[in-house]
């Protein structure tokens, strides 16, 4: 699917330049996994939202990130949702909180991200 995005992200139809971005939410994949099982598979996601110059606005302010997602069947802290934005807006990012509360784990098994930008 990000090669199907490549002229938006890349600003294609757009004249002056790349788009401001912001890609986020549940993308199923996280360095995580690669670590955990010998993999390189999940980390060519990042390497490449990287070369379109999108920035992890998360991993801004932290290197330790709290766990996105909460698997029944795994004790592991997974962290697979981010926030992505384009240079000009990662800068602007001010804050960053993966909401983890008790009244919420019957909606999802996803921690909500909110990531605040002083625009």
């Amino acid at each position: 699917m990000l090669s199907d995005m490549t002229h938006l992200i890349e600003g294609k139809f757009r004249p002056g330049g790349r788009p401001k971005v912001i890609l986020a939410g549940d993308l199923n994949a996280s360095p995580q996994f690669d670590d955990r099982y010998g993999s390189k598979s999940h980390r060519v996601l990042f390497d490449r939202l990287r070369a379109f110059g999108l920035v992890d606005c998360q991993g801004s302010f932290s290197e330790s990130r709290p766990r996105t997602l909460r698997h029944k069947r795994s004790k592991v802290p997974w962290v697979n949702d981010y926030v992505f934005a384009s240079e000009s807006l990662a800068r602007k990012a001010t804050s960053h909180v993966v909401v983890e509360h008790p009244e919420m784990f019957d909606l999802s098994d996803h921690n909500p991200i909110v990531v605040a930008f002083d625009l």
